[in-house]
């Protein structure tokens, strides 16, 4: 990867007049919080909800995968749905966005 000032590297715009070494810095602290902590066989809490009725529901996924650098969640729908019970059922594969992620509990 090149480092340019005031240039966009592959992840990173830097501002100008910062040194080699910051910047190298900046881009593994930046890449750390990207880090995904879910895995496969953890369960995710996320929310659903109808934009018509304003409707909501939280329910529990099964992890099988993640896709990264879609920030995409893959699995099966581990929770009896309520609300949204005539759209989903239990058992059912899904993918959810990680950002309707509200909560995680690692495989044990």
């Amino acid at each position: 990867m090149k480092i340019e000032e005031g240039k966009n590297t592959e992840r990173a715009t830097f501002p100008s007049g910062l040194s080699t070494q910051k910047r190298i810095i900046e881009m593994i602290s930046s890449a750390k919080e990207r880090s995904v902590p879910y895995a496969s066989g953890d369960h995710i809490k996320f929310e659903i909800s109808d934009d018509k009725t304003g409707e909501s529901e939280w329910m529990w996924l099964k992890v099988e995968r993640i896709d990264e650098s879609r920030r995409v969640a893959f699995g099966v729908l581990d929770s009896q749905p309520v609300v949204f019970a005539h759209q989903l059922r239990l058992g059912q594969q899904l993918a959810v966005s990680f950002d309707n992620i509200r909560d995680h509990r690692p495989k044990d």
